[in-house]
């Protein structure tokens, strides 16, 4: 696996650009998480968020099961009811067809999103 090196607030800026010409879904995403240094990847028609070579965050949004849109935030179950008070809009995403599942979403349909 290629290591990463740290890059300066002015390359960061344009590292956080995505190689494709599709604009970058809930770019305001990015603005707040920009201190721990994260970079970007295409994924599945999807912008998928890195930070040190882990996923943290996948920002979606397609016009195929649009209740799935918004931010996916990589967690686990243990993880859920407090982030839940952090994000009360928050579930599991509904295309995998299971109930719960580690991979949840804030929705872009939320009225807080």
């Amino acid at each position: 696996m290629t290591k990463r090196k740290h890059l300066s607030p002015e390359a960061l800026e344009s590292s956080l650009l995505p190689k494709q010409r599709k604009p970058i879904p809930h770019a305001f995403v990015l603005d707040a998480i920009s201190t721990p240094w994260p970079y970007t990847r295409p994924m599945f028609g999807c912008l998928a968020i890195y930070v040190k070579d882990k996923i943290v965050l996948i920002l979606r949004d397609k016009p195929t099961n649009t209740a799935d849109n918004g931010v996916w935030l990589a967690t686990t179950q243990e993880h859920h009811y407090s982030l839940r008070r952090e994000f009360p809009t928050m579930r599991s995403i509904q295309m995998s067809g299971k109930r719960i599942t580690d991979w949840q979403v804030l929705p872009a349909d939320a009225l807080n999103f």
